[in-house]
C-alpha cells in the first residue's frame, strides 16, 4: 500500500505533467473545434448548393409540364375562336388564335399555379410570360414579368416551348409561342427552406464551444 508521503509524491508528479501537457491539450481541443467549424461551413454551403439544384430542376418540371398542358389546349383551338383576351400587350386580330388569345393572365396564372403546388412549390411567388418566338405576334404578361425577367443577379427564369400535339386539329397552324417562367429572388427562397437546418447547424456548433471552455476551465482550476 502506498504510504501517505508516496500518495503525495505521485499527486504531485501527476499535477506537474498535467501542467506539461495542458498547452499541448488545449491547442488539439481549438484544432479539432476549428475543424468541425470548417466541416459544418462546408456542409451547410454544399447543402445550399444542392437545395438550389433542387429548386432549379423543381422550377424546370413546373414550366414543362404547364407548357404541355397549354399545347393541349392550344392544338384543339380553332382558328375561328372567339378572342376575348383583353390583357394582352398588342390586341391585333390579324394574328392566328394563340394561347395569349385564348386566356387570361388569371387564367394562366391559376393553371401555372396548380404545376407548382404538384412539385410541391405552392408557395413560391412568380412571375410569367406568353411570347411568340417570332417579331409577328403577340404577349400575355403578368404584371411584373418584365421587372423580374431582367433581375437575373436575383431571380431564376426558364422557358419552354408551348407545342402543339403531333396530329393535332392546329399543328402547323398557329404561331408558335414559348412559356416563360420567373422566381423572384431565389437565393432567399432556399434559405428560407432550409432555415431549421442552418439553425440546428449553428447551436450545435455552440454547444462546441461551450464544451470547449468548459474543458478548458476544468483544465485549468486542475492546474492551480
Amino acid at each position: 500500500m502506498l504510504t501517505g508521503f508516496a500518495f503525495h509524491e505521485m499527486l504531485h508528479i501527476i499535477l506537474l505533467c498535467m501542467k506539461k501537457i495542458f498547452p499541448v491539450i488545449s491547442i488539439l481541443i481549438f484544432i479539432s473545434l476549428l475543424g468541425i467549424i470548417f466541416f459544418q461551413i462546408v456542409w451547410i454551403r454544399q447543402a445550399l448548393e444542392d437545395k438550389e439544384q433542387q429548386f432549379e430542376k423543381g422550377l424546370y418540371m413546373v414550366t414543362v409540364a404547364a407548357a404541355d398542358q397549354l399545347g393541349e389546349v392550344k392544338g384543339n383551338m380553332s382558328p375561328f375562336d372567339k378572342r376575348k383576351n383583353s390583357d394582352i400587350l398588342f390586341p391585333l386580330n390579324v394574328f392566328p388564335t394563340t394561347i395569349a388569345h385564348k386566356f387570361t393572365r388569371q387564367e394562366i396564372r391559376e393553371k401555372i399555379k396548380k404545376h407548382f403546388e404538384e412539385y410541391n412549390l405552392g408557395d413560391v411567388a412568380f412571375e410569367f410570360a406568353i411570347t411568340p418566338t417570332s417579331m409577328i405576334g403577340e404577349d400575355l404578361q403578368s404584371e411584373n414579368y418584365f421587372k423580374a425577367y431582367i433581375d437575373t443577379a436575383h431571380n431564376l427564369s426558364v422557358i419552354y416551348p408551348i407545342q402543339t400535339p403531333g396530329g393535332s386539329l392546329a399543328e402547323g397552324l398557329t404561331t408558335e409561342e414559348l412559356l416563360v417562367l420567373v422566381v423572384p429572388h431565389v437565393k432567399g427562397i432556399i434559405w428560407r427552406q432550409m432555415i431549421w437546418m442552418v439553425i440546428g447547424s449553428v447551436l450545435f456548433t455552440c454547444i462546441i464551444f461551450a464544451a470547449f471552455f468548459i474543458t478548458i476551465r476544468a483544465l485549468l482550476n486542475q492546474k492551480k
